[in-house]
Formats: C-alpha cells, sequence, structure tokens
C-alpha cells in the first residue's frame, strides 16, 4: 500500500486529503534538501581540509562510498 493509498484511507474529506499528501510531499523534500546540504557541506569541508596533492584520492573515496551506497541499496530492494 502507498502513501496515497494510505492518506486516501485515513481521510475522510477529499480537500484535507489534498493538504495532508502535499505537506507530507514536502516535508520529504525538505528531509532531502537537508540531507543533501549536510554532505555538500561535509565534503566542502573535507576538501578544504585535505591537502590539494591528495585530492584525487579524496574523490575515488568519495566515489568508491557513493557507489556501495548505491548497489546496498539496490540489493535492498531487489526483489527477492
Amino acid at each position: 500500500m502507498g502513501f496515497s493509498s494510505f492518506f486516501r484511507m485515513i481521510s475522510v474529506d477529499g480537500e484535507r486529503f489534498i493538504y495532508q499528501l502535499a505537506q507530507f510531499n514536502l516535508g520529504v523534500e525538505a528531509g532531502q534538501l537537508l540531507i543533501l546540504t549536510a554532505f555538500l557541506s561535509l565534503i566542502a569541508i573535507i576538501s578544504f581540509v585535505v591537502p590539494a596533492t591528495s585530492k584525487g584520492v579524496l574523490r575515488k573515496i568519495i566515489a568508491g562510498l557513493s557507489l556501495l551506497l548505491a548497489l546496498g541499496l539496490a540489493i535492498e530492494k531487489f526483489p527477492s
């Protein structure tokens, strides 16, 4: 059951359903922006602290961690 069906089930009024769904979606988007801001800030701080000679290594580490995260999420969602 998706979130849309859940909100439709608990809501009686059609306008209230739209309002609840919009609030939920805005909350999800705000959370994504907050996480993105935190990660970009962390990367900026790390790249400022790390010397210029090892920036290539830093990029490879960040790319590897991103790949591991993406693969982990893909495997988790893969139908069994």
